[in-house]
């Protein structure tokens, strides 16, 4: 049982220290996974409405937003 959640402990990490943000306009997107995003405001102070793309492109590689953060 100790081996299983030193396992899942160390994938978490590596998950972790696999993220990666970038920013578009005023939103700050996460990398999740090879294609996929979460996306959050950039900037605290940004009100009003906000328009949140189905897909986002960066370097070359087009990513699908899949949470809101």
């Amino acid at each position: 049982m100790k081996r299983f959640f030193t396992l899942l402990f160390a994938a978490m990490l590596a998950g972790q220290a696999w993220a990666e943000d970038f920013t578009v306009g005023d939103l700050k997107y996460t990398i999740t996974g090879t294609t996929t995003v979460s996306v959050g405001a950039a900037n605290k102070d940004i009100s009003g409405n906000i328009d949140i793309p189905a897909e986002v492109e960066n370097d070359g590689v087009t990513y699908t937003v899949t949470s809101i953060g």
